[in-house]
């Protein structure tokens, strides 16, 4: 990565294909910032205990309300965030950001951010 961004700054931002545990231990070895949307398949570590993510976003209601047009269509979004780990990565600080409003199911991130 370095390689390729030189000393920029990046943040990797990536679709659920990119939801791996092998993704994610390359790109903490790499040092690399990142974005990815999560599979509702996946576990991560809350509170020191394995939760389902789609469980985890339910607890978490949105406390900050924004709108934002996205391809010309207004909508009226919540975000929350919460501290979590993953289990391929214990004690590394990540967050999983949950945003409701802009389909049926909230959209889940992780991030290093």
């Amino acid at each position: 990565m370095k390689r390729l961004f030189q000393e920029k700054s990046y943040t990797l931002v990536m679709d659920r294909g990119y939801d791996s545990n092998d993704m994610f231990t390359f790109m903490h070895k790499q040092d690399a910032s990142f974005i990815v949307r999560l599979q509702d398949k996946h576990y991560l570590k809350y509170q020191n205990k394995r939760i389902k993510v789609p469980e985890l976003a339910l607890r978490r209601k949105g406390k900050i309300a924004f709108s934002s047009t996205i391809k010309g269509k207004k909508y009226a979004l919540k975000v929350s965030h919460t501290p979590v780990e993953l289990p391929c990565l214990p004690k590394v600080p990540l967050n999983m950001v949950v945003v409701y409003g802009y389909g049926q199911k909230p959209m889940k991130l992780l991030t290093n951010h």
